[in-house]
C-alpha cells in the first residue's frame, strides 16, 4: 500500500513541475508581449525624435553657414574701413604739406625785423604801434619754434 502513495506523490510532483513550467512559459510570453507592445507604442515617438534631431542638425548647419558668412562680411567691412582710413590719412597728409625750412626761416627773419621796428617805433614815440610790433614779433618767434618742433616730430615719425 505504500507503493501507490509514493507513486502518487511522484505524479503530483511531476505535475507540479509541469504546471510551473507552463506558468513560467505563460509569464515569459506575457512579458515579451508587454515588451513588444510597449516598444511598438513608443516607436512613433522615437521616429519623431529622430526626425526632430535631423531638423536640428540641418538648422545647426544653416546657422553655421550664416555665421561664416557674417564673419566674412565683417572681415571685408573691416578691411574696407582700413583702406578708407589710409586714403583719408594720405589725403590729409597731402593737404597739410609742412612748410619748408626756407619758409620757416623767412618767418623768423620777419619776426626779427618786427622786433627791430618795434624798437624804432618806441624811439619815435609811437608806443602803441611799438607794443603791437613787439607782440607780433613775439608771436612770430613762437610760431617758428612750434613749426620747427612739429617738423622734427614729423621727421622722427
Amino acid at each position: 500500500m505504500t507503493e501507490p502513495t509514493t507513486l502518487t506523490a511522484i505524479h503530483y510532483l511531476g505535475a507540479a513541475i509541469l504546471v510551473l513550467i507552463a506558468l513560467l512559459a505563460i509569464a515569459c510570453w506575457w512579458a515579451y508581449d508587454a515588451y513588444e507592445s510597449g516598444r511598438g507604442s513608443r516607436q512613433p515617438e522615437v521616429n519623431e525624435l529622430r526626425a526632430d534631431r535631423g531638423l536640428a542638425n540641418m538648422r545647426n548647419l544653416q546657422l553655421r553657414t550664416q555665421l561664416e558668412h557674417c564673419k566674412e562680411n565683417a572681415a571685408q567691412a573691416l578691411e574696407q574701413q582700413q583702406l578708407n582710413h589710409e586714403q583719408e590719412l594720405q589725403a590729409l597728409r597731402a593737404n597739410l604739406t609742412p612748410l619748408s625750412e626756407r619758409d620757416i626761416s623767412t618767418i623768423g627773419k620777419m619776426a626779427e625785423k618786427l622786433n627791430l621796428a618795434a624798437n624804432a617805433l618806441h624811439a619815435t614815440g609811437s608806443f602803441k604801434e611799438s607794443r603791437e610790433a613787439k607782440n607780433l614779433a613775439s608771436s612770430g618767434f613762437r610760431i617758428v619754434d612750434d613749426l620747427n618742433r612739429a617738423r622734427a616730430t614729423q621727421e622722427a615719425a
